[in-house]
């Protein structure tokens, strides 16, 4: 068997595992903010090598750039390079399509939020102040706490300062939590004033629909 044979079925493995991996990751991202009757769980687990593949691309490319250098090399690291930047691409492409899936899956949760964000607003004109949980509501201002309709999100909270600058000034948020593979702190934030800094809240806000995704 000549090296390009080698090759070819080496390249075909590995195109093969990166696709895997990346469909894997495109399901988890799209089933996280589906409201679907089943849930993927263990695609979760395929977060790691799928993670643990694409930094290792990133080692591995400069590392065979330096490799070209050396004539008793370069042939092999040409071949690790192909390799490496085939997965990448994929990897980038799959991350662009997810983040957008994720971004107007967002933008979708705060048009129908408007409901509750109402709600919290007429408890706060009746009582004078906000309700500190949202069962207050029910059932004089909604018929019961509503879900965001997203598998892996599926709670609003709201969240009373304790301290008058804890909020920027504002008396009351809805967020909901929106960890990102489990190892993230973000989440989806309303703030009644409608002023979002760009970094707060343990991250840089991204403004969505009259809310702001607080990535981590």
């Amino acid at each position: 068997m000549n090296s390009w044979s080698v090759f070819a079925k080496v390249f075909a493995g590995t195109l093969a595992t990166s696709v895997v991996l990346n469909f894997s990751h495109f399901l988890y991202e799209w089933n996280s903010v589906s409201d679907n009757d089943y849930w993927w769980g263990p695609l979760s687990w395929l977060m790691v090598p799928y993670v643990l593949s694409f930094v290792a691309s990133l080692i591995l490319l400069p590392l065979g750039v330096l490799l070209l250098f050396s004539p008793s090399t370069r042939r092999h690291a040409s071949d690790l390079l192909v390799l490496v930047c085939a997965h990448v691409l994929i990897s980038y492409t799959v991350i662009d399509v997810a983040r957008g899936i994720r971004r107007g899956a967002f933008a979708d949760l705060a048009t129908r939020s408007e409901s509750l964000v109402v709600a919290v607003r007429s408890y706060e004109s009746d009582k004078g102040e906000a309700p500190t949980t949202l069962e207050l509501l029910v059932p004089d201002y909604l018929p019961e706490v509503p879900s965001t309709g997203m598998n892996s999100y599926p709670e609003y909270r709201i969240r009373i300062p304790e301290k008058p600058d804890e909020l920027n000034g504002n008396p009351w948020a809805i967020s909901v939590y929106a960890s990102d593979w489990g190892h993230s702190f973000d989440q989806f934030i309303y703030l009644p004033n409608q002023v979002y800094p760009e970094r707060g809240y343990g991250g840089f806000l991204e403004p969505i629909e009259g809310w702001a995704y607080v990535h981590e």
